[in-house]
């Protein structure tokens, strides 16, 4: 049973998990969010979409869609023939995605508002950086904000009083540098109500194991 931890989103690198792998892991910890990096998955995006959300219909896991600056743009210019609207027609109720916006982007506050009011269902989350902090006091219901470094950004979000109180926060986590029990209790030290991990993963030869290693010690920190 996990206590503020309410979602695990798991990056997924195509070289070292199977799609039985991800059914077998998300039937046994459906905290799981399988992450996908549209940008990174150009061959066939929506059939593989469509294979994970049919896996976390089943399992009650969740997928997020992962868009980089261009087609977030895209997304947000609400073009309906665009492959991102499309895309995201396929999630269910509860999904996400993630819109990397990382320049300066006239009208978002705005352009958001309007695509979170087309997809009441969905979650939309940005990264809070320069170009986006005008989105931190929103009052958009389907809207998360994202951490891109906890050591840099805990400032920051102590500041951020309504952040803290109104909005999901979520924490990006690297595989390879941190100990993820620390970085939790690091976390939890900011009294967020709850808050999600975005667990990136860099090393190709990561294997089914270290997976599942990981999500045990999430569970035992928790």
């Amino acid at each position: 049973m996990l206590d503020k931890l309410y979602r695990c989103t798991l990056m997924i690198k195509n070289q070292v998990i199977s799609l039985d792998n991800i059914k077998k892991l998300s039937y046994e910890y459906p905290f799981i969010e399988w992450g996908v990096n549209i940008y990174h998955n150009a061959s066939n995006p929506e059939q593989k979409l469509l294979k994970l959300v049919e896996v976390a219909y089943y399992t009650g896991s969740t997928v997020s869609i992962h868009f980089n600056q261009k087609q977030s743009i895209n997304l947000l210019s609400l073009k309906e023939d665009s492959l991102e609207f499309n895309l995201i027609k396929k999630l269910l109720i509860s999904h996400r995605v993630k819109l990397n916006i990382k320049q300066k982007t006239n009208g978002l506050e705005n352009k958001l508002k309007k695509l979170c009011e087309q997809f009441p269902n969905i979650q939309f989350i940005t990264p809070y950086n320069q170009n986006s902090v005008v989105l931190i006091n929103n009052k958009i219901i389907n809207h998360q904000i994202i951490w891109e470094d906890l050591k840099e950004t805990e400032k920051e979000l102590r500041r951020e009083q309504y952040a803290i109180n109104n909005k999901i926060n979520g924490f990006n986590y690297f595989f390879e540098k941190d100990n993820i029990e620390d970085y939790i209790l690091k976390i939890k030290h900011l009294n967020l109500n709850i808050f999600w991990l975005e667990i990136h993963f860099s090393n190709n030869k990561i294997t089914f194991n270290d997976y599942e290693d990981l999500l045990k010690k999430i569970i035992l920190v928790n």
